[in-house]
């Protein structure tokens, strides 16, 4: 159990970044390409609205299956595809499209880390085990946004999109060493406990 923790403690680090996409960094990659604020503001609105007409039937959907580890794997190889499309065809089209996936696929990560908290920890353990994952997302996001300050100083916005990737590749290998059997699936659900 605890190296199932472990590992949880390490997909909530290194899941911050690429649990909302590029960011902020979007609007200052874009502005480079010579679009319009109009257009910047047109398509981060695009990616919220997806986000947020997901998250109640996706949470669902996490909610139902067994494979949680399987669907946060899916969203964030979606989010780091989406994202390096942007750097090649930062066209207004594969932008929307990819903002409106990444918006999608984040509204997969929450609920599916929750889920996964509460079958390793259940009920007993929930509160305490989700105030270390914020805590670990939120050193994940100041490690991430230094990375990128000083990467992106150093060789440009491009290496935004490489530490992005890095933190993504991380964090999938950190899913795949919390253990399947070690997750109660009717207590990730919300079951009460007998």
């Amino acid at each position: 159990m605890t190296s199932s923790l472990t590992a949880l403690n390490a997909v909530n680090f290194f899941m911050a970044d690429v649990r909302d996409g590029l960011g902020p960094y979007l609007g200052v990659f874009l502005q480079e390409k010579k679009w319009s604020p109009g257009e910047i503001g047109a398509v981060m609105t695009l990616g919220g609205i997806a986000g947020m007409i997901a998250t109640t039937p996706l949470g669902a959907l996490v909610d139902r299956l067994r494979e949680k580890r399987a669907l946060m794997a899916i969203a964030c190889i979606a989010t780091v595809i989406g994202s390096l499309t942007i750097l090649f065809w930062p066209g207004f089209g594969v932008t929307a499209a990819s903002q409106v996936a990444t918006g999608i696929a984040g509204a997969v990560i929450a609920p599916a880390i929750a889920g996964i908290t509460l079958g390793l920890v259940h009920q007993k353990g929930f509160t305490h085990q989700m105030g270390r994952n914020e805590a670990f997302n939120h050193a994940g996001n100041v490690v991430a946004a230094l990375a990128c300050g000083i990467a992106g100083y150093a060789f440009g916005l491009v290496a935004v999109f490489a530490v992005m990737t890095a933190m993504a590749v991380v964090s999938l290998i950190a899913l795949a060493f919390i253990d399947p059997k070690q997750i109660d699936y009717e207590a990730a659900r919300g079951a009460s406990e007998k």
